[in-house]
Formats: structure tokens, C-alpha cells, sequence
């Protein structure tokens, strides 16, 4: 049974005055007032379990926004991932404060929109929507205070000192002070939820910021933006609690110290390869932090064709100076950043974004284009092309051949494509019969566009010429495919060895090492040796849709590769060793925030 509050359901009064009534429905409103309310959760019968929940009305609306671009969010939907569960009915009641289904707090306040649910969870999880039931409601208004408080306010361009005399009869007040465009934010949800930010958390020692006062004060807010609008919000009680709401404008003043000086200089003679490497030396004057980061030119002429500015590009996307980095910048021989994560004959942006005590900010930037990639592997790449029998043993040890065709590659495009890449293009792999070359032409007459043809052409595999050898590249990510021999996959170069110590295999992606005979006659493709095992893996053509595992085997070497020259094609003598420029690696990129970032956009889409 309850005893219903009068003011909640004061028309009762008109046709029965017994207030003794029974539960009907899933909830009910029982009390409602100032900063509290109380509500009673019914079991229908049968019924088990149940999940309520209450939420300020423009937070709900704030959360549908969010997830608008995923979803349609409603209240079933809300209550069923945010709602406490209940395994008996139950009468809740809440003063000044409540907790949300997710752990945080919802503080009453006066003359506020909430809204109530209640419903029977399936075994599904989702709520019945025929056993659902949702109550919007609005607590008490406080009433107006009849008394004031006086403030007067004096701004530098960071600072501010806001005097605060209040009549006798306020016995308490809350002072918040935010930025103009801050308070309009909040001021489109109606000026109850200005209020409630005004005053914050109802126990103060759980604010951010403090903002509970009494008697006579002076506020010193720091770190304030130069030529910025700000609001004091005030919100004052008497002893009946009735409130005296003010909203006082004040703007800082001009910046008042010398703006931040940056000086970019580029350092050639650090850069070994310039190709794939840059270095920048950075010295600055009159700042307190700084942004710094290389940019694909690309990137950032899209986003200033959108209205950006570059020093916004920079500043959010860039990488923070540690307190030792920006030391080192403002020292008269500044710091150097490098990089080694370049791509090659691409532009390039570095850029550096300063900022003083006075939030007075400013962005220099160079833009610069990487080398084209070095032709690597000389007299040895030169010779490598023609026409080759290829080698292997099968599982029973006996030996397998096919021909295989070197080349640069298989038109102009995939040529051009290959040499920037310092790669050679490998026709044929595993018995002809099984797997017959498809060229280029034929799979566009098949219907494919350039693209994917140039794509599932093969079978095919590449040898890359590196500054530290030859090997056959991994496909990592699948970024190549060996091509596709009608099966739902493509086909892809893969790693697959005997474990030791079970006689099982095991796979993975590596870059097989390649060695070439002095009289670049014999070409031979190692197998991967991986010393923690320890074992050998050897090349393999596999189905895959995920680099992390492969789906069938289509041919597997359980030896070395061994592609020898037919007599008709035969190179010149090669003589002496494959120069090219010492590796140096640098780690310029710090990725963490933005991964951070996606991590918690991925979480808004579950």
C-alpha cells in the first residue's frame, strides 16, 4: 500500500480522500520536491526482475545526440543498458544526489525535467516493451530569494578578482566561472541546466573546481584567455532555500607579454636517407609548451580547404613537447627532431606550435618533399630478369620444379609501380599445371579493372632490394596478394615451418632472405630461421582474409627455393657487394592519443 503526497496527485482529493491506495502500475511517483524525490518500483506478478532508472531529461537528450550517427537510442534501449536491476518491489528515494547506470552521479536540483523508468528485462536482455512504463516529472521550483549579492569584478589579460558581498540573509552561495561560449553551450538546454552547473556537485569536496561560498569573499580565478569573454554564474540561498540566480559578464584583457617566436631550420646533414628521412632543428622564445609533428602535405591541404586553420591542425595533431624537449627548443642551440617513417617522393609538412602564459599561440611550418627511393642492388638487379627453373622439395622430400620469369614488371604502370618500390616482379609459383599464369590482360578481359588486375594477376611474388639485403617481402596486412586461383580468398606468400618440439606446424609472415651465386646464375630464397624456437620456415602460397592466420595451404616448399637461370638467358658477373646508405631509426610519430581516441569513439558504438 502507499500514501500518496497530495501535491503529486493533489485531483485524488477531489473524488476520494482515502490516500491508502494500492500500486497499479510499474512505477510510481510518490513524492516530488526541491532537491528530492521518491519513487516505487511494482512487480507485476510472475515477474522476477526488473531494472529502473532516472536521468535528467537533457542528459538523455544529450546521450541520444551522441549515438544519433550509430543508432536510434530510446528508453528501453537506455534502460536496458544503463538500468539497476531489482529482484523484489521496492520504494527508492533520493535526496540531492543519484546514481546513473553508469556510475556517475545525478545531482537534484530545483525546477529541473527528469525522467523515470521501469521495466521487465526478456531473456534477451532487452526490456518487454508491453511491461515498460516511463515518467517525465520536474522537481519544485525554489522560488525566488527576495535578498542579492553584490559582486564587483577587476580582469587582467589572465587573471581576474571577483568581489563577492552577500546580504546577511544568504546563509550560502555557489560561484562558478567559465567562458562565455561555455555558459551558451549550456544555455541552449534551458536555464535549469545553467543552474545546475553553476552549482555543481551538492558536496562540494566532489567539484572539479570548489564553488560553495559564505559572507564575504574574493575570488582570484588564473589562467584565464586573453580577450575572452567570461560569466560568473551565482547561485545564492536564504534559509528557506529560495534561490538568487545571477550571471555577470566580464571580458579579460589584452595580452600584455611579447607572442612566441619559432624558428624551423632543416638539417640535411643529419638525414642519411632522404628518401624516407627528414630532420628539423627547432628553436623557440616566449612559450610554455609546444606542438611539433610532420604531416603528409595531403592531409593537411584537405583540412585547411575546409576553413582550418594550420596552427589548429597542428596543435591537435600534433605531438606535446616534453619538459625536456621544449628546454632543449628554447635553448640557443634548440633540438632537433628526425624522422625515419617517410614515404618516398612524397611532400611533407613539420610544423611547430607555440604558446606563452598568456595562451598568445603561434605556428611556423616548412613543407619539403621526400627523394625518390634510391635504386638499390646495382649490377645484381640489374641482371636479374629472365627466365628461371624453380626448385623445391615436397613433403615426402622429393623434388618439385616450375619455371618462373623475372622480371621488372608486366607493363608500364606495374614497372614504374615496382622500381619505386626497388622490387623485381617473380612469375610463377608452384606446379604449372595447378596454378597457370593469369597476365594482366587476360583478367581484365575477364572483367576486372586495371586495378584489380594489377592486384590478382599471378601467381606472382616480389624480391625487394633493402639496404641491409635481399628478401622476399612479407604481405604484411595482405598489402600484396599472390593473386587468386578461384577460391572466395586471395592467395598470399606465407610462412609455414615444423615445430621441434610437437611435429606440428606453424605459420607466420616473415621476409625470407634471397641470396644470389657470384655469376648471378642461381637465385635462391631461404628458408626463415627463428631461433627461439628453434626452427625453419619455408615459403608457402595460402588462402587468407586476416594476417593473423591462413585458411588452406595451396603450395608449400619444405626446403629452400631454388631458382636457377636457363642457359639461354644467362647474366653478366656480378663482382663486389650492394651499397647503399646505413639504416637509421628514429621514432618521431606517437600515435598512443589517437588510438586512445578511437578506442573510447569504439566504446560510444557498442
Amino acid at each position: 500500500m502507499r500514501r500518496i503526497n497530495p501535491y503529486v496527485y493533489s485531483e485524488v482529493k477531489k473524488v476520494d480522500l482515502n490516500t491508502d491506495l494500492p500500486y497499479n502500475d510499474l512505477v510510481t511517483l510518490d513524492r516530488v520536491g526541491k532537491t528530492d524525490f521518491k519513487y516505487h518500483v511494482e512487480f507485476p506478478e510472475g515477474v522476477t526482475s526488473m531494472k529502473h532508472v532516472v536521468i535528467k531529461k537533457t542528459d538523455y537528450e544529450a546521450i541520444k545526440n551522441i549515438l544519433a550517427m550509430f543508432g536510434t537510442v530510446t528508453y528501453e534501449t537506455y534502460l536496458k543498458v544503463f538500468g539497476h536491476p531489482l529482484s523484489e518491489s521496492t520504494d527508492i528515494e533520493h535526496d540531492k544526489f543519484a546514481e546513473y547506470g553508469f556510475s556517475e552521479d545525478i545531482h537534484i536540483h530545483s525546477g529541473t525535467e527528469f525522467i523515470l523508468m521501469a521495466g521487465v528485462p526478456l531473456e534477451d536482455g532487452n526490456i518487454d516493451p508491453e511491461q515498460f512504463q516511463v515518467i517525465e516529472f520536474c522537481t519544485r521550483p525554489a522560488g525566488l530569494c527576495p535578498y542579492d549579492i553584490k559582486v564587483s569584478i577587476e580582469s587582467t589579460s589572465t587573471t581576474a578578482t571577483i568581489s563577492l558581498t552577500p546580504d546577511p540573509e544568504i546563509t550560502d552561495y555557489r560561484v562558478f566561472v567559465d567562458k562565455k561560449s561555455e555558459f551558451d553551450y549550456w544555455r541552449r538546454e534551458g536555464e535549469a541546466q545553467v543552474r545546475s552547473v553553476v552549482i555543481g556537485h551538492w558536496d562540494d569536496s566532489t567539484n572539479p573546481v570548489p564553488r560553495a561560498q559564505t559572507g564575504n569573499v574574493v575570488l582570484n580565478p588564473t589562467g584565464l584567455v586573453p580577450n575572452t569573454d567570461y560569466v560568473v554564474g551565482i547561485v545564492g540561498f536564504d534559509s528557506e532555500r529560495h534561490e538568487c540566480v545571477k550571471y555577470i559578464d566580464f571580458r579579460t584583457g589584452e595580452p600584455v607579454g611579447p607572442k612566441p617566436q619559432i624558428a624551423i631550420e632543416a638539417k640535411p646533414e643529419e638525414v642519411t636517407a632522404p628518401w624516407k628521412s627528414a630532420a628539423y632543428n627547432v628553436k623557440i622564445q616566449n612559450a610554455v609548451s609546444a606542438v611539433y609533428g610532420y604531416f603528409l602535405k595531403s592531409q593537411i591541404d584537405e583540412v585547411l580547404a575546409n576553413g582550418a586553420e594550420i596552427s589548429a591542425v597542428i596543435q591537435n595533431n600534433g605531438i606535446t613537447a616534453s619538459e625536456e624537449q621544449l628546454a632543449e627548443m628554447l635553448t640557443s642551440e634548440g633540438i632537433t627532431f628526425e624522422t625515419s617513417d617517410l614515404s618516398a617522393n612524397t611532400q611533407y609538412i613539420f610544423g611547430v606550435y607555440a604558446i606563452n602564459d598568456e595562451y598568445v599561440s603561434t605556428a611556423e611550418y616548412v613543407t619539403f618533399t621526400t627523394d625518390m627511393l634510391p635504386q638499390i642492388g646495382g649490377e645484381t638487379r640489374n641482371n636479374m630478369p629472365g627466365r628461371y627453373t624453380a626448385s623445391t622439395t615436397d613433403v615426402n622430400g622429393n623434388t618439385v620444379t616450375f619455371p618462373v620469369t623475372i622480371t621488372t614488371g608486366v607493363d608500364d604502370a606495374t614497372t614504374a609501380e615496382y622500381a619505386l618500390a626497388n622490387r623485381l616482379v617473380a612469375l610463377g609459383f608452384g606446379p604449372e599445371s595447378q596454378f597457370p599464369y593469369t597476365s594482366l590482360s587476360d583478367m581484365i578481359a575477364a572483367g576486372h579493372t586495371a586495378e584489380e588486375a594489377a592486384d590478382l594477376y599471378g601467381p606472382k611474388w616480389f624480391i625487394e632490394f633493402r639496404e641491409d639485403g635481399i628478401v622476399v617481402p612479407k604481405p604484411d596486412n595482405l598489402s600484396w596478394t599472390m593473386g587468386n586461383f578461384g577460391t572466395d580468398d586471395n592467395s598470399y606468400f606465407w610462412a609455414v615451418g615444423i615445430r621441434p618440439s610437437t611435429g606440428r606446424d606453424m605459420d607466420n609472415l616473415y621476409d625470407f632472405p634471397i641470396e644470389v651465386s657470384a655469376d648471378g646464375n642461381t637465385v635462391t630464397v631461404k628458408g626463415y630461421y627463428n631461433e627461439n624456437i628453434p626452427a625453419y620456415y619455408y615459403p608457402t602460397m595460402c588462402t587468407a582474409a586476416s594476417s593473423w592466420w591462413f585458411n588452406d595451404i595451396q603450395f608449400r616448399c619444405y626446403s629452400e627455393l631454388v631458382l636457377t637461370r636457363d642457359t639461354s638467358t644467362s647474366a653478366y658477373l656480378h663482382r663486389g657487394a650492394v651499397k647503399a646508405p646505413k639504416t637509421v631509426v628514429i621514432n618521431s610519430f606517437d600515435r598512443s592519443v589517437k588510438e586512445s581516441r578511437q578506442r573510447a569513439a569504439d566504446l560510444m558504438k557498442k
